[in-house]
């Protein structure tokens, strides 16, 4: 599993560093399937961690212990230490409002709502002025997480039979969701429909067949 994940995470590393600078490295995987790839083994790894806690609370409490230190410390340490390349002078950054905003968009999950700081990655050299476009995974992730408990419910209290045609109309739905959203967004070009096909929903297929 660790082999996979650093493989992955090569893998969307070369993706980011291609949209950021408009570069084309090669890689055998895209950075699309890396991401699938996440969630998929995140899917395998946390059914057995929460019976493992075999308590909500405890589960809960251990995942935020795990991920929430270093997804803030990525969020302020990006937001105060880019003011370096900023095209702002000191003053003019930290008084933005721009600057406010990414903070509270971004330690909020809702990062798609202010992916930028003034005055960073700004002119033709560079392809995107997003700061970290990953992070928009981790409000999904999160909502993956939550979902182990409302599974392992299921497989407690519904019959085999019932449970695994639920989890079978929610992939089916969640492939559907993904497949609407993807053809509005190579249709119209509008960015809105890319960022709606890749939360949590469109990522559901991914987690579900854990429960299977």
């Amino acid at each position: 599993m660790d082999l996979m994940r650093y493989v992955m995470s090569i893998a969307v590393i070369i993706a980011h560093i291609n949209g950021a600078i408009g570069s084309d490295i090669p890689f055998f995987l895209t950075s699309y399937e890396a991401v699938g790839g996440f969630f998929a083994i995140s899917g395998f790894l946390m059914y057995p961690n929460y019976i493992r806690h075999n308590n909500f609370k405890r589960y809960t409490l251990h995942r935020a212990r795990r991920i929430l230190p270093p997804y803030i410390f990525i969020v302020v340490a990006a937001a105060l230490g880019l003011v370096a390349v900023s095209c702002l002078t000191w003053r003019e950054y930290f008084l933005s409002s721009g600057f406010w905003k990414y903070l509270a968009a971004n330690l909020s999950f809702l990062n798609w709502l202010h992916p930028d700081l003034p005055g960073v990655f700004q002119g033709v050299r560079y392809a995107t002025s997003a700061v970290n476009p990953s992070l928009w995974t981790m409000k999904v992730e999160w909502c993956l997480y939550l979902s182990v408990p409302i599974f392992v419910f299921l497989q407690t209290h519904l019959s085999k039979l019932r449970k695994e045609t639920l989890v079978l109309e929610l992939i089916a739905l969640s492939v559907l969701y993904r497949l609407i959203f993807t053809y509005f967004y190579f249709s119209t070009g509008s960015q809105i429909y890319d960022i709606l096909r890749r939360q949590i929903f469109g990522q559901f297929s991914f987690s579900s067949t854990q429960a299977c």
